[in-house]
């Protein structure tokens, strides 16, 4: 009975394990004194113990054995096929490098790009619930155009909204700060409504935040600082709440200091509650500021949308003479302050450079399906010797393992130093970005690339030694012959085609980029641009002073008295140093139009034709009385708003700012040369037809924040410390903030198109150059397998001409076939960056022309060593094998 149950049990149990170690272990305890039962219930009493010992011990010890030894097994073999993988690797040095080279050019730059987009358009606010943060804007209900928020919009927003938990307004301004040693100093700060910074979920480091009632007055006297002034300023010291703090010749109360990294809405220094009192019933006399809500826990977004809709339609609707129909719209906060068109352009640039990782994949293919083929010997011999498929599948698995393992490495050293390079070079430029931008690898793209190139160079390196091996046969190597085409050379042929294609696009895009670079440079500004100095400067607030005018008038004289300087004069956003206004008009006797043109509106002083070299066609120029609080307004428009809508004599007419019909007509006292205002967004949508600018008196707004603008005789730079001190003379404890040479600062103000253009430029240098040892590697991999082919042909009679014909005749439908898929892909993508192109057109022949032309050069010049390689077959030894 025993035996009947061991040979039952042996079928799941490996042999051995029973009869010598069970079986075994119980005869022994059974024979022993006392340890078991004689006769038939011994029979039994062993039965039961060998059941129960199967049941228990017999599935562990399966299980602890085939722990151990398959996985010794394994490891083994593991080892043994790293060690031969290097040896086989080294022997091949050129294609190694290479395919390591290539997965680490696929991988750092889809890391660097990625980083870059989803540190801008990806990552969220880093604050508490930032999802549930928008941002909220009035619109024209028939025009969709933006209509700016006010306190008096605000406070009947707030009250007929009800998906909002609350609902706050901010505005931006540099203030002045003199420290400890009499220095004044310029500091970005923020002007907040009382519960702004608490809806944003910031909670202060130290103190507290603003409380109801200390905003919308005049005499504010507290102030939040932020974590790096406190330490530069202060100390870091904990009893920093309650010390005073300058700020435009106010002493403010230090009452809260927020945590590191917190700079909202851009890199603010410190937040102050709106400073000017709430208005009664005159709409349209405070100050506009932006506004954000944060939704209420359990409000989905099309909700609020509905809400913010109606309360918007409310305003307008009770207010019929302030506004017209309005409507509301919700965003993310987060992409308020983005440059508008960068969302579009880096979605492009993501799906340029995953075309880079395209044709890092098909090269890497391409490189490991070459070398797979040509190791059809190794392969059958080792099958002779024994080994089967999946063995000889796991050595190339190993081998291209560790191209991966070098390649990835590799690949995340050169993104890292590369996102830095990029944090490097983009840094001195003004690019306006939000705090929270930050350029560093997402760890979630970057498996995904390692993965998929992973998985690519894994495919490429096993696949093909796997379908060899399995059509090889086990008897011996196999024997030379004319080495016809393989299926798989036509395949590596057409990847080859595809790199190209990609290639070409890249390249058509970045030539299309350079080209706008020349002309952003080139183009004709209407003024001149040397000898000019432009800074920022910011009049504080001075009791019942209420034409800040005369001190501005105060200041350009004595800058003017500064040596080396010819003339000096203010103006609200002069070229390439900040944005201008969009000013709606009407034209007296011109008709009514529907919706009202709009121009770019500067107001300037009476100098500024004069300093900034603009001529003056028709007309004249401002007065200096016109430059007083109090003086009759007037206007100067270009020549463009001119001719579009004052017909043959502009001088005279009449023109009135804004709508509603209620301002006052403004006469045109003279006509001045067209010129560039500058880009509020790096350039992006810039466009190359001169646009409608007026300029304003600048006594007819009393602005405190203006540009300086200094023309010099000589050195620009020189004057700067001269112009500071005379400002010290005349206006202490005013910052001169900012100062830089106007043509460098016009330079600086189109940063997209040299940016985006270094970009797709190293894209496609990257892609050209993958693409032309693609190209080569393939051909000589082709030119290898048809040596005995190519030999007999020349046994035949065939020249070197004709051989060499033979092969770049093969390379040259591939160079011409990619090239057209190319110029295809490149249209679309250079329709989807229209926005960042400037004096050039999508599909501009030109370009296309002289990239393609270049690409076709470079890829013969590549198939001109395989085809010369291929003319040294020998015949006889063609004949021979």
């Amino acid at each position: 009975m025993i035996d009947r149950l061991i040979r039952f049990l042996e079928w799941w149990i490996p042999e051995g394990l029973i009869r010598d170690g069970l079986v075994g272990d119980l005869e022994e305890r059974r024979d022993e004194p006392g340890g078991g039962r004689g006769g038939r219930r011994g029979d039994w009493w062993l039965i039961g113990q060998l059941a129960h010992a199967a049941l228990v011990y017999a599935p562990r010890r399966v299980r602890r054995a085939g722990r151990t030894r398959p996985v010794r097994r394994h490891l083994a073999h593991l080892a043994r096929d790293s060690r031969y993988g290097l040896r086989t690797l080294g022997a091949t040095p050129f294609t190694s490098t290479l395919a390591v080279l290539t997965l680490a050019v696929g991988i750092a730059m889809t890391s660097c790009v990625f980083g870059i987009a989803h540190g801008i358009l990806i990552r969220p606010l880093p604050l508490p619930g930032a999802d549930r943060l928008v941002a909220i804007d009035l619109l024209a209900a028939d025009s969709g155009r933006p209509v700016e928020f006010e306190a008096l919009d605000l406070r009947d927003f707030r009250e007929r909204q009800e998906t909002f938990v609350a609902v706050e307004g901010y505005f931006r301004r540099a203030v002045g700060s003199t420290g400890s040693d009499g220095q004044a100093t310029s500091l970005p700060a923020g002007f907040v409504t009382a519960g702004a910074l608490e809806a944003l979920g910031a909670r202060p480091a130290l103190g507290r935040t603003f409380a109801a009632g200390e905003d919308f007055r005049d005499d504010i006297a507290h102030v939040v600082i932020g974590h790096d002034l406190w330490q530069r300023r202060f100390g870091g010291g904990e009893d920093v709440l309650g010390s005073l703090l300058d700020v435009d010749g106010r002493r403010l109360a230090v009452i809260g200091v927020m945590p590191p990294g917190f700079a909202f809405p851009i890199e603010e220094e410190l937040w102050l509650p709106m400073d000017f009192p709430m208005p009664t019933t005159d709409r349209g006399s405070g100050r506009s500021f932006a506004v954000f809500g944060r939704l209420a826990g359990d409000v989905e977004r099309a909700r609020a949308d509905v809400d913010a809709r109606a309360a918007a339609s409310h305003i307008g609707a009770a207010h019929p003479g302030d506004h017209t129909a309005l409507t509301a719209s919700l965003s993310a906060l987060s992409r308020r302050h983005l440059p508008a068109g960068l969302d579009s352009l880096l979605y492009v640039m993501v799906a340029a450079v995953v075309c880079v990782l395209l044709i890092a994949a098909v090269n890497l293919a391409n490189l490991l399906l070459a070398r797979s083929l040509t190791r059809r010997r190794d392969i059958s011999i080792r099958k002779a010797l024994g080994a089967t498929t999946g063995r000889v599948g796991q050595q190339f698995a190993v081998e291209s393992a560790i191209v991966c393992v070098f390649g990835t490495a590799l690949g995340l050293a050169i993104a890292i130093a590369g996102l830095r390079l990029v944090d490097r070079a983009v840094s001195p430029l003004d690019l306006g970005m939000p705090y929270w931008v930050d350029f560093r690898l997402s760890g979630s793209a970057v498996w995904i690339f390692v993965a998929v190139l992973t998985l690519a160079t894994l495919a490429a390196g096993t696949a093909p030694a796997l379908r060899v091996a399995a059509r090889t046969p086990t008897t011996g190597p196999p024997r030379g012959g004319l080495g016809a085409r393989s299926p798989s050379a036509g395949v590596s042929g057409r990847l080859v085609s595809v790199q190209i294609a990609l290639a070409s696009a890249l390249l058509i895009c970045a030539a299309l980029l350079a080209r706008s670079v020349v002309n952003a440079r080139g183009v004709e500004k209407g003024f001149e641009t040397d000898h000019v100095v432009a800074a920022t400067l910011s009049l504080p607030e001075d009791g019942d002073d209420r034409d800040p005018s005369a001190r501005f008038a105060a200041v350009l004289d004595e800058v003017a008295a500064v040596p080396g300087v010819a003339s000096a004069t203010v103006a609200r956003g002069a070229p390439g140093t900040g944005p201008t206004f969009t000013w709606r008009f009407e034209v007296r006797g011109g008709g009514a139009a529907t919706p009202l043109p709009s121009a770019d509106g500067v107001p300037i002083g009476h100098d500024y034709p004069a300093t900034m070299g603009l001529r003056v066609i028709r007309g004249r120029a401002f007065t200096p009385t016109e430059s007083r609080v109090g003086s009759e307004p007037a206007l100067l428009v270009n020549e463009t708003l001119a001719r579009r809508h004052l017909g043959a004599n502009p001088v005279g007419r009449q023109i009135r700012i804004g709508e509603g019909g209620e301002g006052p007509w403004l006469p045109v006292v003279g006509v001045v040369a067209d010129t560039y205002i500058g880009s509020r967004t790096g350039g992006i949508g810039m466009s190359t037809e001169p646009r409608e600018q007026m300029y304003i008196s600048w006594g007819v707004f009393p602005y405190r924040a203006a540009t300086l603008l200094v023309r010099t005789h000589d050195d620009p730079r020189g004057v700067v410390s001269g112009v500071r001190s005379a400002l010290a003379e005349v206006a202490p404890g005013v910052p001169l903030a900012r100062p830089r040479v106007l043509a460098e600062a016009i330079d600086e103000s189109t940063w997209a198109f040299r940016l985006f253009g270094a970009v797709f430029s190293v894209f496609g240098g990257a892609a050209l150059v993958l693409t032309v040892s693609g190209l080569y590697g393939v051909l000589a991999f082709s030119v290898n397998r048809r040596r005995g082919e190519l030999g007999v042909r020349m046994a035949l009679g065939a020249d070197s001409v004709r051989i060499r014909r033979l092969v770049l005749v093969h390379a040259g439908r591939q160079l011409l076939f990619g090239s057209a898929a190319g110029a295809l892909l490149a249209f679309g993508l250079s329709s989807a960056m229209r926005a960042a192109l400037f004096g050039v057109a999508p599909a501009d022949p030109v370009v296309y022309l002289v990239t393609l032309g270049a690409v076709l050069g470079v890829g013969t010049l590549a198939a001109l060593a395989p085809a010369t390689l291929a003319t040294r077959s020998d015949p006889l030894e063609a004949l021979r094998r």
